[in-house]
């Protein structure tokens, strides 16, 4: 798992790449673990892409893009930017 915390009160917009498929999540932590994610605690989802797009506004709070790779050679591509 990798994990990015997303700023509090932003527009989030990026993307997430990778030649092979992986699964992306949108999650609320205040713990900042990530193994045991409920469905409560999942706000958007992505899963078995080879690329994601993003495009919202975050909530005050901890939220974090969250990346499972099956595939632990695979290099990820993770870029994104906020602004309030």
């Amino acid at each position: 798992l990798q994990a990015e915390r997303l700023p509090a009160g932003s527009h989030v917009t990026g993307h997430v790449r990778a030649e092979h498929p992986f699964s992306v999540y949108i999650v609320t932590s205040e713990s900042g673990y990530f193994e045991n994610v409920t469905a409560d605690s999942v706000i958007l989802r992505w899963e078995n892409v080879t690329e994601v797009n993003v495009d919202l506004i975050t909530s005050e709070g901890a939220q974090y893009l969250v990346v499972k790779n099956g595939n632990t050679g695979q290099e990820i591509e993770i870029a994104f930017s906020a602004d309030r």
